[in-house]
C-alpha cells in the first residue's frame, strides 16, 4: 500500500487516516492489525486496547437520548 493510500480529502483539509509511529515519526505509518498496531520499520507495537484510533470519540455531537 502506497503512503498516498493513507490520506484522504475532506473539503479543503487532507486528513490522514492512520497514525504515525511514535518512535520513527512522521512518514512512517502503524500497520494496523486486528488485534495491535505495528510499525514495520522499527517493530513498535501497541495493542488495540491500549489505543484508539486518532480522532476517535464514542460520544455523537449533538446527540441526546434523554429525550
Amino acid at each position: 500500500m502506497g503512503k498516498i493510500e493513507h490520506y484522504k480529502v475532506e473539503g479543503n483539509r487532507l486528513v490522514r487516516d492512520r497514525e504515525h509511529c511514535p518512535e520513527c515519526g512522521p512518514g512512517t505509518f502503524m500497520a494496523h492489525h486486528a488485534n495491535r498496531k505495528s510499525c514495520g520499520r522499527c517493530g513498535h507495537t501497541v495493542s488495540a486496547a491500549d489505543s484508539a484510533p486518532a480522532g476517535s470519540d464514542d460520544s455523537v455531537a449533538g446527540d441526546s437520548s434523554s429525550d
